[in-house]
């Protein structure tokens, strides 16, 4: 891999003397690892020390096996971190090397001695100031600085870490090789920006594809590391660390990198790195349209203002480029204090900027993304980030400001016309669709209406139906003898009733029931019974006082009466 340097960047003596200090301050930061995690160890023993005797009896075994298998981790962290800064040294040898580079070891050197010559406290004090320009995400002392470099190492270059890749890189990637589908037709593979590189590995997964990765990475914690994977790698699982030794976890299982020698994956040719600031190296006019795409992962809210960012990006693609962006916004200088510049933007108004500026909407979705989560903790970092892509058109903003109050002013107008008809066509699309929709409700009462209506029908041809059946039982049944009248009813009223049911009902003396006149229905019912010879009055009664007697009998026998 080649490193550039920021182009026509001139330094001054005070400049140099800046880079030397913050430099060294990392590489103190790296020696000074050992010393920080046998203080991590001694801080464990501590606490065990002051824990009731019964409790030290019941972990007594456990502990003391976990502080000697620490110390073991913390040796083996120690022996990469000693490769690491001897390959750093080992680069920077050369006579060509600046100058801030090659006298960063020696600022180290004095850093160590200021440090052995302090009280505890200011040696704490100076291992703080390892921090110095580190440009890491996570703010905080040289030793955190350190682990979290560790931790890295295992997300970038391990195989446990190829889950997490495969949620951010993979699918970086995987848009990369759609927008870029004939890149090995080309004669020259299409270029890709990758800002905030970290250790490099998504370098290495671009260049995998076929296309000229260039890495841009502001942290010496980072380059560092990522400069020992990408060229001192002489096989894979080369080197053992243990990311999780410092970690609240308790996990201290072994992990080994590189899972993939970027030599066999990737042509010679296609990776580049270059070490400083962004908006710095890229905000030149050389940078103008250089590159097809800018893939940012993890990066545009480790911005102080994301617009510059935004303006950047949009300077180094050239007209029809794609802008790939995976994250989060955190926006990482928010809680850093007044004195820190952070303009924290909510999603939305990042992207209206963005079009503001002349990008594109390609695509965007929300993704799950883990960052440095470790697989078998129960605590893991997932984010639901942002995965947009956008392309670059040809619209360019005024730099005067005046002249870009002008543009937006005309902008804003040129929205509200476009808005008009689109207000227009909205408000014919709901007066159609009000009407369907009360078409609809008109269909549906008629059906309901219609229903009910033959529902009706079924019930009044039911009720004719029953009501015939009725009439027809009623006939069948006329002239038949009522029921026997139970036993405790007096027998003569219960032979009247039976005789007053009777179609012919004369009174035992032979007068009528109206006085001595018979209805004319009646005499004819008469005179039709002689003429047929039907049965006397007489014989009537006879009959009605024998079934009388024999339910009388009936009852006596049962003993009811």
């Amino acid at each position: 891999m080649s490193a550039q340097r920021p182009p026509d960047k001139k330094f001054s003596a005070e400049d140099e003397a800046k880079e030397r200090e913050a430099l060294g301050r990392i590489i103190f930061a790296f020696r000074s690892y050992a010393a920080d995690a046998e203080a991590e160890i001694c801080r464990w023993q501590s606490t065990f020390s002051r824990l009731p005797p019964r409790h030290r009896a019941l972990l007594a075994a456990p502990h003391a096996e976990k502080v000697s298998a620490a110390r073991r981790a913390a040796r083996t962290n120690r022996q990469l971190i000693d490769a690491i800064l001897a390959a750093f040294k080992e680069d920077n040898e050369e006579d060509q090397a600046p100058p801030h580079l090659t006298g960063a070891a020696a600022e180290a050197d004095r850093m160590a001695k200021e440090a052995a010559g302090c009280s505890p406290g200011d040696t704490e004090k100076v291992r703080r100031a390892g921090a110095g320009r580190s440009g890491t995400r996570r703010r905080g002392g040289g030793g955190g600085a350190v682990r979290y470099v560790l931790k890295n190492l295992a997300r970038d270059w391990s195989a446990e870490g190829a889950a997490e890749r495969a949620q951010s890189y993979g699918r970086i990637c995987g848009e990369l090789a759609r927008l870029f589908p004939d890149r090995h037709a080309r004669p020259r593979p299409p270029r890709v920006l990758i800002p905030g590189a970290g250790l490099s590995r998504l370098m290495v997964e671009v260049a995998a594809l076929g296309l000229e990765a260039q890495g841009n990475e502001f942290s010496y914690y980072m380059l560092l590391g990522g400069s020992f994977m990408l060229n001192h790698a002489v096989c894979r699982d080369q080197w053992t660390l243990h990311p999780w030794l410092h970690s609240n976890l308790n996990h201290l299982r072994p992990v080994t990198v590189p899972d993939v020698h970027p030599a066999e994956v990737v042509e010679p040719g296609l990776l580049s790195m270059c070490a400083g600031d962004f908006v710095e190296v890229y905000s030149a006019p050389e940078m103008r349209g250089s590159f097809d795409c800018v893939a940012t992962c993890f990066f545009i809210d480790t911005a102080h203002n994301v617009l510059d960012y935004l303006e950047v990006i949009h300077h180094v693609l050239r007209p029809g480029g794609y802008w790939i962006n995976l994250g989060p916004l955190l926006w990482h200088w928010a809680d850093a204090g007044p004195e820190h510049l952070s303009l924290e933007l909510p999603l939305a108004e990042v992207h209206r900027v963005a079009r503001l500026m002349g990008f594109e909407a390609v695509r965007h979705e929300f993704v799950d993304a883990a960052y440095i989560a470790n697989q078998r903790a129960m605590h893991k970092t997932v984010y639901q980030a942002a995965f947009w892509t956008m392309q670059r058109s040809d619209t360019e903003l005024p730099h005067d400001t005046a002249d870009l109050l002008a543009h937006l002013a005309a902008l804003q107008r040129q929205e509200q016309q476009q808005k008009q008809p689109q207000q227009q066509e909205q408000q014919q699309e709901q007066q159609q669709e009000q009407q369907q929709e009360q078409q609809q409700q008109e269909q549906r009462e008629q059906q309901e209406q219609k229903q009910q209506q033959q529902q009706e029908q079924q019930h009044q041809e039911q009720r004719c139906e029953k009501a015939q059946q009725q009439g027809k039982h009623g006939h069948a049944h006329q002239g038949q003898l009522g029921p026997i009248q139970h036993a405790n009813e007096r027998p003569q009223q219960a032979a009247l009733e039976a005789k007053a049911r009777s179609p012919i009902a004369p009174s035992r003396g032979g007068g009528q029931a109206d006085g001595g006149r018979m209805e004319p229905e009646a005499r004819r019912a008469a005179a039709a019974g002689e003429g047929r010879g039907d049965a006397t009055d007489e014989e009537e009664d006879g009959r009605w006082e024998d079934v009388l007697r024999d339910g009388e009998q009936q009852q006596r026998d049962t003993g009811n009466v």
